[in-house]
């Protein structure tokens, strides 16, 4: 009686040295650019951060640059109000002046420093009150006097808010244009870690693949060495 014959199994296959040794390099490779993209996703992370501390300074510099052209415009305005105030005050008070000269010196009308003259009782009232008649005049020229000094002082603290406020302009807009750099520095510098980000991605998925096609070489050349 015959046997009949057995079914021989495959024989594993060996890759050879250079497969091998070409997957190794290949892991190799890809380790190697994973480590690069690593390092340069953390140095622009770094200046990611970086630029995001500068942009939050100078925003904050803005909003004190903008909070001081406020302050300016409120003091400026406040300045002009007075000064304003200043010349109508004195205006008023040389209206005054000249009103009381002309009814004190006018003669034949009924003003009432003449009748004050023409119905006093006798030589001392009358120079009793010429004497008050011209006390109340130097008052009043006193008084326009110090409008006069007030409304300079006005006019100078208007001038001197006006510079105040040209200044806090130019101030304000040195900040906005260092806050506008600022603020695309970061952009961009977000802008490149996220693109470091994908990269690294792609490379820690081609160097897992090499690793496998490695693993699976070094896998069938056990299988063939074991078989052998």
């Amino acid at each position: 009686m015959g046997l009949a014959p057995g079914t021989a199994s495959a024989a594993p296959v060996n890759p050879s040295d250079s497969q091998i040794s070409a997957a190794e390099q290949a892991r190799q490779a890809a380790a190697a650019q994973v480590g690069q993209v690593s390092a340069a996703l953390a140095a622009a992370e770094s200046a990611a951060a970086n630029a995001s501390a500068a942009a939050n300074i100078a925003l904050q510099d803005y909003e004190d640059a903008q909070a001081a052209y406020d302050e300016a415009r409120a003091a400026a305005a406040a300045a002009a109000a007075a000064a304003a105030q200043a010349e109508v005050e004195l205006q008023g008070g040389r209206d005054d002046v000249a009103a009381f000269a002309r009814d004190s010196y006018m003669q034949g009308s009924t003003n009432a420093g003449a009748l004050a003259l023409m119905t006093s009782g006798g030589p001392a009232e009358l120079l009793e009150r010429a004497a008050l008649l011209d006390a109340v005049g130097e008052h009043r020229v006193d008084v326009v006097a110090q409008l006069t000094v007030l409304e300079e002082q006005a006019n100078a603290a208007d001038e001197a808010a006006q510079v105040s406020v040209a200044q806090a302009d130019t101030l304000k807009v040195e900040a906005a244009t260092l806050l506008a750099t600022a603020q695309e520095q970061e952009s961009a510098a977000r802008s490149q870690a996220g693109a470091l980000a994908e990269q690294q991605e792609q490379y820690e998925a081609g160097l897992a693949s090499a690793e496998q096609t490695l693993t699976a070489l070094q896998g069938q050349r056990a299988a063939a060495e074991a078989a052998a």
